[in-house]
């Protein structure tokens, strides 16, 4: 029987999270977690002084089923720890994944033999043995620096116009059998990258655009824009959907962002972890085809002013700022009695002042 795929945010035995996984496989919302993906464990070793755990990789997986060409990693499996190996709590109850079966069984052997010569096809681009002919085709997909380009889509027209459809794995390579001629044929990819925020960071209420280009859609496919809060402490948030189309080889948009603090921020349980300072990324998706962005980091700014009874500035007077991180910062009033801090984390700052009236 399958157990339930691991995901980013899924939690641990010790108490941490995956926090990487494969950005073109989402499974429950979230991407799906693989072995070497990396997790984070929150324990420590007691001592003088005390040995943090830290975590480490994703150490077993299946054998059965890949993702992004690694091993799918699933509840039970286990993780490389400093202290004691430590093992994935959780996973999407909708989606399990089990091991390769043996080619046993008599009569049904031959089946499963043949399933799996299908699949190797299908995953690989190896013509099956069913379908090898007279003629076949044989090429590789390469970027402007010769690598090999994976995991997107492409579709095949033979010279009747007859189409098929395939996905690039491994190397890359597209080869298919059972044709009966040795005309032209035509390879169209479909492909969703370079994902990307209008700049690095942001401060509360600035409008930033997001883009990804696409090759192989027409102008007008449908596409989706989901927009989303990575959290340390636990999984990340759908902030917003966005639906739009492709327009002139690109999807994109704009999002103004306004800091609401959610409910992770707030509960006990998320309390011990500690202050998570929000970043974004978004998924770019046209039909089977998604890309993600990197991180958005938002900052603000905080300025405040002290009086006295009378409403009079208190100039000079030095102050101390906890931000929402626990960073603290010192600093001094102007003569008007007011300061102002750049690049604050969203969240409660707290101010008090050094001999107060």
């Amino acid at each position: 029987m399958g157990k339930p795929a691991a995901r980013i945010g899924d939690m641990t035995a010790h108490g941490g999270i995956i926090v990487l996984g494969c950005p073109t496989v989402i499974i429950g919302g979230m991407p799906a977690a693989r072995l070497g993906d990396l997790h984070v464990c929150p324990q420590v070793t007691p001592g003088v002084p005390p040995i943090p755990h830290i975590g480490g990789p994703i150490s077993l997986g299946s054998t059965g089923v890949m993702i992004g060409g690694q091993p799918a990693a699933r509840m039970g499996d286990m993780a490389v720890c400093i202290g004691p190996p430590d093992s994935i709590a959780s996973g999407c109850p909708t989606v399990l994944i089990g091991e390769m079966g043996g080619g046993g069984g008599g009569g049904g052997g031959g089946g499963v033999a043949s399933a799996i010569a299908g699949a190797y096809s299908a995953l690989s681009g190896e013509p099956g043995p069913e379908t090898e002919g007279t003629h076949w085709i044989e090429g590789r997909v390469v970027d402007s620096a010769g690598m090999p380009i994976t995991e997107i889509d492409y579709e095949l027209e033979d010279p009747d116009g007859n189409l098929s459809k395939g996905t690039l794995t491994q190397d890359g390579v597209i080869k298919r059998g059972g044709f009966e001629s040795g005309n032209d044929y035509t390879v169209k990819l479909f492909a969703v990258y370079n994902a990307k925020w209008s700049k690095d960071s942001a401060k509360i209420g600035d409008t930033v655009s997001l883009s990804a280009d696409v090759d192989g859609f027409d102008d007008g496919t449908d596409a989706i824009i989901e927009i989303w809060e990575q959290d340390i402490g636990s999984a990340d948030d759908l902030m917003e959907k966005i639906e739009t189309t492709v327009d002139g080889g690109k999807v994109k948009t704009d999002w103004e962002y306004k800091y609401t603090e959610d409910d992770d921020d707030i509960v006990a349980e998320d309390k011990e972890r500690g202050y998570s300072a929000p970043e974004y990324y978004f998924l770019v998706k046209v039909e089977d085809q998604i890309a993600r962005s990197g991180l958005l980091e938002f900052k603000h700014f905080i300025e405040f002013k002290l009086q006295d009874k009378e409403g009079k500035p208190i100039p000079d007077r030095e102050y101390r700022l906890i931000l929402p991180n626990g960073e603290l910062r010192k600093g001094k009033l102007n003569k008007n009695g007011e300061a102002r801090e750049e690049d604050i984390p969203p969240g409660k700052c707290d101010i008090s002042f050094v001999n107060p009236l």
